[in-house]
């Protein structure tokens, strides 16, 4: 699993490929191919993954997956 960090560059969980899980394993994002969403029931639409960066619907940065 990759790790992710947030915009300060400190480790916030990691990527299994689908959900960014948080350090106690809970699933926190889930990326779905280069969109991301919310864990919520119904989920939301938060922003795009652009490259390893995911950019939020205000255009600010969501968080970063380590390569």
């Amino acid at each position: 699993m990759k790790q992710v960090l947030d915009v300060n560059g400190s480790v916030i969980g990691s990527f299994d490929g689908e959900f960014v899980l948080n350090g106690n394993g809970s699933p926190i994002y889930r990326i779905d191919i280069n969109e991301v969403y919310s864990t919520d029931i119904p989920c939301k639409f938060l922003g795009e993954l652009e490259g390893n960066i995911a950019i939020g619907l205000s255009g600010l940065t969501l968080f970063t997956i380590a390569s």
